[in-house]
């Protein structure tokens, strides 16, 4: 992305965080918040429950059955994405792209 690209998003951001502000659709602290928490998600997070359901298989079974509750056991708050967990098997590997964020 070129910076006069760049420049261009970062000013269309701006005036759309204006006018949810303006109309009263969000708060600027509500907006602060939501940015922050974007920013703070890392794979990190994920790895942490891969990691401990290759360990624990009694974990991994709750992660494959209700991976929002799975996380929350470690102190990660997945909030109100939608979540799903697939388990390879010997006979077949999934690979999952995120095409959301860059998260």
């Amino acid at each position: 992305m070129s910076t006069n690209t760049a420049g261009y998003y970062r000013r269309m951001q701006s005036a759309i965080e204006e006018l949810l502000v303006l109309r009263g659709t969000l708060t600027r602290e509500e907006i602060d918040a939501q940015v922050a928490a974007m920013e703070a998600r890392n794979y990190k997070r994920g790895a942490v429950l891969v990691a401990r359901a290759w360990v624990d298989a009694d974990y991994r079974a709750r992660l494959l059955a209700n991976p929002k509750a799975a996380a929350a056991e470690l102190g990660i708050d997945i909030g109100p994405i939608p979540i799903v967990i697939i388990e390879n098997t010997p006979d077949t590997h999934n690979v999952i792209v995120c095409t959301l964020c860059s998260c």
